[in-house]
């Protein structure tokens, strides 16, 4: 995730035609949500060994 990370930053510093860079940004933003998720996934295991407390909260979904 790291160098996806650092792939599509240095595409950043490109020049990119309008419709390039509305889909580097969407790259972007998805690789920050991968991100998120197996920062998520790897949180379990502490979770299970009562390293850390669960903070539950609602969110609005993006279906609605």
């Amino acid at each position: 995730m790291h160098a996806l990370g650092l792939f599509i930053a240095d595409l950043a510093r490109k020049q990119h035609s309008d419709d390039s860079r509305l889909l580097r940004s969407i790259e972007a933003a998805s690789a920050e949500a991968m991100e998120n998720v197996l920062d998520s996934l790897l949180d379990i295991p502490k979770l299970d060994a009562g390293v850390v407390t669960a903070s539950p909260r609602a969110f609005p979904s993006p279906l609605v």
